[in-house]
């Protein structure tokens, strides 16, 4: 027994002295400085300041502040993590000597005995690495964290850095993981059932091991009645509710505006303002804990997701695009890149056709209409009869030979210039548009003027019910009205347009008119309103 005794009290000898030596090699002023910053979620506000949307990278994380905390939540972390934490100067003696007792016995670190904030210094500062140098410069650095900060400060940091599973690090990012809730308002239930995930968040995790977690949360009330912490009338009240998991639903984690999202990450981390690299603009956006406010209108948002869908009607329509801007301000007010951003069937789906995706998007068929306009202001009527087989070729500048073939090889004899631009006939068109390329795109920019001319506060109306004709004008106001016309009215006037030229024109209406001109559009029926 003396033997024994002696034997721990050298221990204890030994494990002061490794202690103060590693007092003098670890500074704690040093490794804050050099410390990374603690990752946080950003979040994204709309116009009228409405939650918008969320981003992270790997750690989802909300500090929150001590007074966020409710006193269950502190009490239960500390009766499973820390008995003795208002009572130790960050070394708990007492655990430490039996951990390396049993880490010197096997030769190996195979006892923890870390205080709360030892597992914080770790978290944040010194790293898992399982050594004893480690372990000295952690209760090094433990001990001089509590001579800085009280265990009110301590405690709230450590809550707001350890992870709790389901990708959520911190006690508030884990209150919504499990139960879409503030950790503000968590009850003593479910503030047990979280205090219980720290040891080990994938082996207790309550969405899998609904029973190991439950045996985790009543272990986690019966310390803290044994530590007097709750009454005996609580403790039998929360053991025996049901865990009462509610985790965001799929459909709230879906954003009004996501292509608008993607454009936004797109356009900050191209922007040499947020950072010097690409690198350093992501950390401070998935992990800079920002509070983003955007241009987004939500009612805006929701109009023209609905104007786009009475066009593009069915499955195996073209998909549409759409950007809404304020001319007075160029603010982007909102944005539809695509049928369904969360279709999961749908290959191309998270592509956003409103900014033509990260590579652009070809004009195609939209540019037929300045060809004909074109034609026109060189003396060529309507009416002018074109051959219009299959395929032709057309020798080029460069002495290459361009062969532009009609959709599904078809052939239609001869047509007039009119029918081949209702009919967005390439075979027709393209020479044409070749023979009067110069004019074309002079008429394309004096287009370009006239629209930005005539605009005035309220917009342009682009007429694309009569193929191929752009008529400027001022926009009527787009009622409610106009939203509720049957299917089949609207598919009898998208008819009114070859398939293959309703998405281009879309598309030229809802990008290059925004690029040229930066106003407000609206799709209705087989019309686009600029």
């Amino acid at each position: 027994m003396m033997m024994a005794r002696r034997a721990r009290f050298a221990l204890v000898l030994v494990c002061l002295a490794l202690v103060s030596a590693a007092c003098q090699i670890a500074n704690l002023e040093e490794e804050q400085a050099q410390a990374e910053r603690l990752p946080q979620t950003s979040f994204l506000y709309s116009a009228d300041q409405s939650f918008i949307g969320e981003l992270h990278a790997e750690q989802d994380r909300v500090v929150v502040s001590s007074q966020e905390i409710p006193e269950i939540v502190r009490q239960a972390v500390v009766a499973i993590e820390d008995q003795r934490f208002y009572q130790h100067q960050g070394i708990d003696l007492k655990a430490l000597l039996r951990a390396a007792y049993i880490d010197a016995t096997s030769g190996q670190i195979v006892e923890g005995g870390s205080t709360i904030t030892q597992q914080y210094v770790k978290n944040v500062y010194v790293g898992g690495e399982q050594t004893i140098d480690r372990k000295l410069k952690e209760a090094a650095l433990a001990w001089q964290l509590e001579k800085k900060y009280t265990k009110d400060q301590i405690l709230t940091r450590y809550l707001n850095t350890v992870y709790f599973g389901e990708g959520a690090y911190g006690i508030q990012a884990a209150a919504r993981a499990f139960f879409s809730r503030d950790a503000a308002d968590l009850s003593l239930a479910q503030a047990a059932l979280l205090a219980g995930l720290v040891s080990a968040p994938s082996d207790n995790n309550p969405f899998r091991h609904p029973n190991v977690a439950t045996r985790q949360r009543n272990l986690v009330l019966d310390l803290m009645q044994e530590q007097d912490m709750i009454a005996q009338r609580a403790h039998r009240h929360a053991a025996k509710a049901s865990l009462r998991l509610l985790p965001p639903p799929e459909r709230e984690q879906e954003t009004i505006a996501p292509y608008f999202i993607d454009y936004l990450k797109d356009w900050f981390l191209s922007n040499p303002h947020f950072g010097d690299s690409r690198e350093e603009r992501a950390k401070l956006l998935f992990e800079g804990g920002l509070r983003i406010t955007t241009t987004l209108d939500p009612q805006m948002q929701q109009y023209a997701v609905r104007a786009v869908g009475s066009v593009l009607l069915y499955g195996n329509d073209p998909y549409g695009a759409m950007t809404v801007i304020d001319p007075r301000t160029g603010y982007v007010r909102a944005m539809v890149g695509g049928r369904n951003y969360y279709a999961k069937d749908d290959k191309i789906a998270n592509l956003n056709l409103a900014t033509g995706g990260s590579s652009g998007r070809p004009a195609g068929s939209s540019f037929k209409p300045f060809t004909l306009v074109a034609a026109l202001e060189n003396g060529i009527s309507p009416d002018t009869v074109y051959s219009a087989p299959s395929q032709i070729r057309i020798p080029l500048d460069n002495g290459t030979v361009w062969e532009p073939a009609n959709a599904e090889g078809s052939s239609s004899g001869s047509l007039t210039l009119e029918q081949a631009t209702i009919g967005s006939v390439n075979t027709v068109l393209a020479p044409e548009g070749r023979a009067h390329y110069s004019a074309s795109k002079a008429a394309l920019e004096n287009l370009t003027k006239t629209l930005a001319r005539e605009m005035g506060p309220f917009g342009v109306r682009v007429n694309c019910l009569s193929p191929g004709l752009v008529r400027t004008g001022r926009a009527a106001h787009v009622s409610e009205e106009r939203y509720q016309r049957t299917a089949e009215e609207r598919a009898l006037r998208r008819e009114m347009l070859p398939e293959d030229l309703i998405g281009p024109l879309v598309f030229l209406c809802s990008d290059d008119a925004r690029m040229v001109t930066g106003h407000t559009l609206v799709v209705d029926g087989g019309q686009i309103f600029v």
